[in-house]
């Protein structure tokens, strides 16, 4: 196990240094300041700012509710972790003084623009969508951005850089900081077992949010509640259109993006058995939508309420792992046109009906690649989503999609699957690699997926560190140093000094999941029940219960 343990991290170091050949026109990374994602451009100084009960943060009185939202999260952080209370006004004489940090958009507050001359700093075009800049030093600290989400990223990274220090002096640095992708963040499965609570979804958007990615996709296959059939998602935790609506309210002012996903052929195993639903099956039992109007009417209803209930521009229609087409009721039309052509027939129709929705359809793309002569057959305004979740040090597909001019989004996986505890080591090599081959070809974005197979076993707080190394590779895929990732961190989530320990925890929960999958019975079974027929436990099997309680 040792033996595999380092081969997995060698493999992990000689993945990344083959990935930082092709991104070496990237900005170099600067001294380590205990940040994720690791800013782009840092400049250390040899000065430093003491933050006490006394420093005044500073926001002018145009801040709109969402840089007032950020202010107040800062604010609130630091009463909670270090019981720090910072006054706010809106007097921006109060910037005059160095023990202060002046927050906003140097176009409409003159103190941030005062402030970020004396430190040099200004918003190129590249910092201005979603990018900030940060000085910190002897007159005082300043954040600057053009955007809303500037001004929280901004806030977070001064917010990173004061609990991963403690009590010590901040130090001097001025940084320009953007995302290199536009599309960062994860999708989350509900379908297969667990379904979030709202409490629980709001928690992770805060999360995706504290290292700055803004995209939450939630899969969705038979959990949403339609009005037009109202058997589907009963008992299922399914989510309803007013939760839909308060998530998307709790989520703006983070710059959290949902987009749905909705399966329209494939992967509907549950939905189809469904008495209302099952004439649409391709055959009794299968998995897949038959080729009909029918099923058309189907989506087009389906697509009218999610259209309604979201507020994105773009919608997933899924379209993955239709291997069932043409064993049924398409038969006939897949033997007469093929496969290919019948699969670039039925996604041209999606995306003109979500067209009528004002949305941007995006789709999987493995039936795309096995079929390749779809490529020609699709309008290039779909934006295909290449999913791989081996851990390989490349991924030569992905070349396939930007080739023939398709906007791509890249989905790596959590490795969390048909187990309680994710194989970090395959989900860091997959999440770094395949968003490196991303950034070569200027992709539009790089989500990380997590799956819930036979029962969705695993919780979502066990996920939480590969979901920031996510966004540590979406900002600034050049960084690269597992190790030191795992240390900054544990010490943001847990404080300076507690790092080692997680890390080694987490080293041997990976171990688990490779014994687990033989024992797990023998962890939750009620001890008083017989055993299945044919099943008796064997040494090595009660040995593990023994040894791992």
């Amino acid at each position: 196990m040792q033996g595999r343990i380092k081969h997995e991290q060698i493999i992990i170091k000689i993945g990344v240094m083959l990935g930082l050949l092709w991104l070496s026109a990237l900005p170099a990374l600067s001294q380590d300041l205990g940040v994720i994602p690791e800013p782009q451009a840092v400049e250390r100084t040899n000065e430093f700012f003491w933050l006490d009960e006394s420093t005044l943060l500073v926001l002018g009185v145009e801040a709109g509710k969402h840089e007032r939202f950020a202010v107040a999260e800062f604010q609130d952080a630091l009463r909670n972790r270090l019981n720090l209370n910072l006054a706010l006004t809106y007097d921006l004489a109060a910037g005059n003084k160095p023990n202060s940090i002046v927050i906003g958009n140097p176009e409409e507050n003159p103190k941030v623009a005062s402030r970020m001359d004396l430190y040099g700093l200004s918003l190129t075009e590249d910092v201005l969508r979603e990018g900030y800049v940060l000085g910190i030093g002897k007159h005082g600290v300043v954040i600057g951005a053009h955007s809303s989400a500037g001004i929280l990223y901004g806030t977070i990274t001064l917010k990173q850089i004061i609990f991963s220090r403690g009590s010590a002096p901040l130090p001097g640095v001025k940084i320009r900081d953007w995302p290199f992708f536009a599309m960062r963040g994860i999708q989350d499965e509900i379908s297969y077992g667990q379904v979030s609570t709202m409490e629980n979804f709001k928690d992770i958007i805060r999360f995706l949010a504290e290292f700055k990615m803004n995209t939450f996709m939630i899969y969705l296959e038979d959990t949403f509640r339609f009005e037009a059939y109202p058997t589907i998602g009963i008992g299922r935790g399914a989510l309803t259109r007013e939760q839909v609506d308060e998530l998307e309210a709790f989520a703006k002012p983070y710059n959290v993006e949902i987009i749905p996903i909705f399966e329209m052929l494939a992967n509907q195993g549950a939905l189809l058995m469904l008495d209302e639903i099952r004439p649409l099956a391709e055959y009794p039992g299968a998995h897949s939508f038959a080729i009909s109007e029918d099923s058309y009417e189907f989506f087009e209803n389906c697509t009218r309420e999610l259209s309604a209930a979201f507020d994105s521009n773009y919608f997933h229609a899924g379209l993955d792992e239709s291997w069932d087409l043409g064993y049924g009721r398409t038969e006939e039309l897949v033997k007469q046109k093929g496969k290919a052509v019948v699969h670039a027939e039925h996604y041209r129709r999606l995306n003109d009906m979500l067209k009528r929705y004002d949305k941007k359809m995006m789709m999987y793309s493995d039936i795309v690649l096995k079929y390749a002569h779809i490529l020609e057959l699709i309008p290039k305004d779909i934006v295909l989503m290449y999913w791989k979740y081996a851990p390989w040090d490349r991924y030569p597909e992905v070349v396939q999609h930007v080739e023939k001019g398709f906007e791509l989004v890249v989905l790596p996986g959590m490795n969390n699957w048909n187990q309680f505890f994710p194989t970090m080591s395959a989900a860091m090599i997959n999440i770094k690699n395949l968003t490196l081959e991303a950034a070569h070809y200027h992709a539009l974005g790089s989500i990380t997926s997590t799956w819930g197979d036979y029962g969705s076993k695993n919780l979502r707080e066990l996920l939480y560190c590969g979901y920031a190394y996510q966004g540590e590779v979406a900002w600034s895929p050049q960084t690269h140093d597992v190790s030191d990732f795992n240390r900054r961190f544990f010490t943001l989530r847990n404080g300076p000094g507690t790092s080692a320990y997680f890390i080694a925890i987490y080293e041997l929960l990976e171990k688990w999941p490779v014994l687990w999958h033989k024992s797990l019975p023998d962890y939750f079974r009620h001890p008083f029940l017989p055993r299945k027929k044919g099943h008796k436990p064997t040494a090595q099997e009660l040995y593990r219960v023994y040894h791992n309680a």
